[in-house]
C-alpha cells in the first residue's frame, strides 16, 4: 500500500466528518473480513468443533497496520447449532453458547457491534459450535467484519472544495443518519458514577417446556458476573418447537433475586423480544436474574418448545 494513498484516504474521510483522532495524529481504517467455514454431517463422530482463525497482516510489500478491529458478524442460518466466540483478549462473546439463529443475517441484517472491539495483529479468533441434532447435515458460514487501523501523524489537512465538504446529514459526528452507534461515536451515557467496560449478551440455560402437567412451565436463569455490573437494554429469546407442533405461544416474565419483577405479570415473549428498553435495568455485580416460563395455545402432538433467554447491555464498572 502507498502512504501516499493512506494520507489521501485519510482526507476523503476527514470530509465525510467521522470522529478525529487527538492533534497530531489521524487514523485510516481499511476494510478486512475474515472467513470461517464448518460442516457437519450426519450422525458425526464429533458434535462438536473448534476452529481458530489468526488476525494476519497484509501480504508481504505493503504497509502494516497497527491493529484490526472487529465491527460486524455475517452468518448463515442452520437451524440446529449453538455458537461461542472467545475473542482474542480471551474474553467470550456471550455468556452461554447460543443458537446461530439469534446471530445470523448477513448485509442489512448483520450482527453489528455498538463499539467496535480492536486487536492486535497475530492473535486469533477461536470459535466453538455444537450441533444439537445429529441427524441434520448441516454448514455454516461466519463472516468477520471489521478494518485494518493505519495511525498517521500530522494533521489531516483542509479540504478546499467548498461542495464537498457541506454535511449530507447534519446533527450526527459522522452526518450518516442511518450509520450504527460505533461509526457515530457514542452510546446511551452511563449511569452516574459508572463506566462500561464491554458491551455483553448474558444467555441463559435452555429450558424444555412440554404440554402436560407441570411441566408446561419452567423457570430460565441467568447468573451475572460476580465482579461487573450490568446495564440491561434488551432482552430476545431463541424459542424451537419440536417437528409437529403447529402451533403455541411463551408467555415470560422476568425479575431479580431481590424481588423486583420487570412485568407485574405474564407477557407474550414477542411483546418484548428484541424490544429497546425505555431506560436501563441495572442489575448489580453477581445477581441472578430469573425468566419464569409459560407454554399456552399449544396444538400438536406432544412436542416439546425449548426456550433460551438473552439479555443484551453494557458490563459496568464503578468510578
Amino acid at each position: 500500500m502507498d502512504p501516499q494513498l493512506l494520507k489521501s484516504a485519510n482526507l476523503t474521510l476527514s470530509k465525510c466528518g467521522r470522529p478525529k483522532m487527538p492533534r497530531g495524529l489521524s487514523c485510516v481504517p481499511l476494510h478486512k473480513a475474515y472467513l470461517m467455514q464448518f460442516f457437519f454431517g450426519a450422525d458425526p463422530v464429533q458434535t462438536t468443533q473448534t476452529l481458530q482463525k489468526e488476525i494476519t497482516a497484509p501480504a508481504k510489500g505493503l504497509v502494516i497496520p497497527e491493529a484490526w478491529a472487529l465491527r460486524s458478524i455475517q452468518s448463515s442460518q442452520p437451524s440446529s447449532l449453538l455458537l461461542q466466540v472467545q475473542l482474542p483478549d480471551g474474553r467470550f462473546l456471550f455468556s452461554n453458547p447460543i443458537a446461530i439463529a439469534n446471530l445470523s443475517g448477513f448485509g442489512s441484517s448483520r450482527f453489528v457491534f455498538t463499539h467496535e472491539k480492536e486487536f492486535p495483529l497475530g492473535s486469533k479468533l477461536q470459535v466453538t459450535l455444537q450441533s444439537t441434532d445429529v441427524t441434520a447435515t448441516q454448514s455454516l458460514a461466519l463472516l468477520f467484519e471489521g478494518s485494518y487501523k493505519y495511525y498517521l501523524k500530522g494533521e489531516q489537512g483542509v479540504c478546499l472544495d467548498d461542495g464537498g465538504c457541506d454535511p449530507r446529514y447534519p446533527g450526527t459526528p459522522n452526518q450518516n443518519i442511518l450509520a450504527p452507534a460505533w461509526m457515530q461515536g457514542y452510546a446511551p451515557a452511563s449511569s452516574h458514577g459508572c463506566y462500561d467496560i464491554e458491551d455483553f449478551t448474558y444467555a441463559s440455560d435452555i429450558q424444555v417446556l412440554t404440554p402436560t402437567g407441570s411441566s408446561s412451565t419452567a423457570t430460565a436463569q441467568v447468573q451475572l458476573d460476580p465482579s461487573t455490573d450490568f446495564a440491561m437494554r434488551r432482552m430476545f429469546f431463541s424459542i424451537i418447537p419440536a417437528a409437529g407442533v403447529t402451533a403455541y405461544s411463551v408467555l415470560v416474565r422476568a425479575r431479580n433475586g431481590s424481588g423486583y419483577a420487570l412485568h407485574d405479570d405474564f407477557v407474550l415473549s414477542s411483546y418484548v423480544a428484541n424490544s429497546p428498553m425505555p431506560h436501563d435495568w441495572e442489575l448489580a455485580a453477581g445477581e441472578q436474574i430469573f425468566f419464569d416460563l409459560q407454554l399456552v395455545d399449544y396444538v400438536g402432538g406432544g412436542g416439546n418448545v425449548s426456550v433460551q433467554c438473552f439479555m443484551e447491555g453494557p458490563k459496568r464498572g464503578k468510578r
